[in-house]
């Protein structure tokens, strides 16, 4: 996932083949790629993280819920209530 990479940079670094190029009808390795900060003016590495960490927080929440009524997944919810705080900090 590229979020604002130089691609003249990236192009330089991946070697590929222009006959495998050739075969695909592109121009380049860069012709393919695309940042999502293109897409999105405020995305950065920063809001990604962020969203990830929400993500996994809604994640693990709705896992809680479904394993509160077993006894044999203490240890996960322990492991899941103890990461779920250290986000609140």
């Amino acid at each position: 996932m590229l979020i604002n990479t130089d691609t003249t940079k990236m192009e330089r670094y991946l070697t590929v083949s222009s006959a495998k190029i050739a075969s695909k009808g592109i121009a380049s390795v860069a012709a393919r790629v695309i940042n999502l900060a293109e897409l999105a003016k405020d995305l950065s590495i920063f809001t990604m993280k962020e969203a990830g960490a929400e993500f996994r927080k809604e994640a693990l929440l709705a896992r809680l819920s479904l394993l509160r009524g077993c006894s044999e997944s203490a240890r996960e919810i322990e492991d899941m209530e103890c990461w779920l705080r250290k986000q609140e900090i």
